[in-house]
């Protein structure tokens, strides 16, 4: 009896430290996993530009919506007007990172995914930095989305309590 709770006890330590929307960066821990979409909930971030630009957006996983670009990357930019979507990273191209720089020098997380379409320039590869600002009296909210044109980089603001180290 006592070697099957060990069992149990040992698989759900191991299973919580294995989150899939979770990392441990200069020594701070960060869980997302509460602003993830998971598959089946058909909800995905969507922010819409002052130009009608649409962006979806999900967070450690592929968009789980029914939107006009698909379900292979976990952020897109939508242009309703030509009906164009471009695909803004890869989710096996992630990184997380809080560097000053990361952050702005604000307190925060920030998980980028790359590799995502060819840019204008012919080589380089699209990506998004979603940037979780400490805000513990937010759960998530995202505020907006910047295009830095020249690096073919787009940077998504949210707001939220999961963006303070636990």
């Amino acid at each position: 009896m006592i070697a099957h709770v060990a069992t149990i006890l040992l698989l759900a330590t191991a299973a919580l430290a294995a989150l899939p929307c979770q990392s441990t960066v200069r020594g701070k821990t960060y869980n997302l996993q509460a602003a993830c979409h998971a598959n089946g909930t058909g909800v995905d971030w969507v922010y819409k530009g002052s130009d009608n630009t649409t962006y979806y957006i999900n967070i450690c996983n592929d968009l789980v919506s029914e939107n006009p670009c698909g379900n292979d990357s976990p952020g897109y930019q939508y242009d309703p007007n030509s009906g164009e979507c471009f695909r803004l990273g890869l989710l096996e191209a992630e990184w997380w990172g809080n560097s000053y720089f990361d952050t702005l020098g604000q307190n925060g997380i920030v998980v980028m995914y790359d590799e995502g379409d060819t840019c204008a320039d012919g080589f380089s590869r699209a990506k998004i930095s979603l940037v979780f600002n400490c805000n513990p009296n937010v759960s998530v909210q995202l505020t907006n989305v910047v295009a830095i044109g020249q690096y073919c980089h787009w940077v998504a603001h949210f707001d939220s309590k999961y963006g303070c180290p636990m």
